[in-house]
């Protein structure tokens, strides 16, 4: 379906999502096998930090699908 979405919704598409997908893969598998490591507050502010341009492309996507 890339082919059909607008110029601006394509720009760093794989990127944010790629960075969300990898950020859950990576706590889903730290959960089904803890290794008992604590995340620092500077990881913390990372992810936060990665999920806000992710968020923001799901809403463009999820707009351009609504139309």
């Amino acid at each position: 379906m890339k082919k059909d979405l607008p110029k601006e919704n394509l720009e760093d598409l794989d990127t944010n999502l790629d960075s969300i997908v990898a950020l859950i893969r990576n706590y889903r598998n730290e959960s089904g096998h803890p290794s008992g490591k604590v995340l620092s507050r500077e990881q913390c502010y990372v992810n936060l930090q990665l999920f806000i341009p992710c968020c923001k492309k799901i809403y463009e996507l999820i707009d351009f699908f609504k139309a």
